[in-house]
């Protein structure tokens, strides 16, 4: 059975590729490549603090301070969820290759 958060995630992940007109998100894999990737989620760990900030600084235009950095990495206020290609070769399996972070805040908060 999956926590009730982990089917939040799927649900909404389902959503924004339904949005954006994605109806098979295998049509996002070239089907020249040899290599099927087998992506898994995994929740973001301290071991992946280069590569998420690396990642975010590729990404988005903003940046961010590294406290930000360290709440995702040690799950401190922050949810988050990596993006990892189990089935790389090159014994990398377990690298960061995507992510999710999401901070709630009550709306009293807001």
């Amino acid at each position: 059975m999956l926590h009730k958060w982990k089917q939040e995630f799927l649900y909404n992940f389902k959503s924004i590729t339904y949005f954006l007109g994605i109806n098979d998100t295998s049509l996002m894999v070239n089907p020249r490549i040899q290599h099927r990737p087998t992506i898994c989620y995994r929740p973001i760990k301290p071991s992946d603090l280069e590569t998420l900030e690396r990642i975010h600084s590729d990404v988005f235009p903003i940046r961010y301070e590294s406290e930000f950095f360290q709440s995702v990495v040690n799950g401190c206020d922050v949810v988050s969820w990596a993006a990892v290609d189990r089935s790389r070769p090159d014994g990398q399996s377990d690298e960061l290759i995507g992510f999710v972070t999401a901070r709630i805040i009550l709306a009293k908060d807001s």
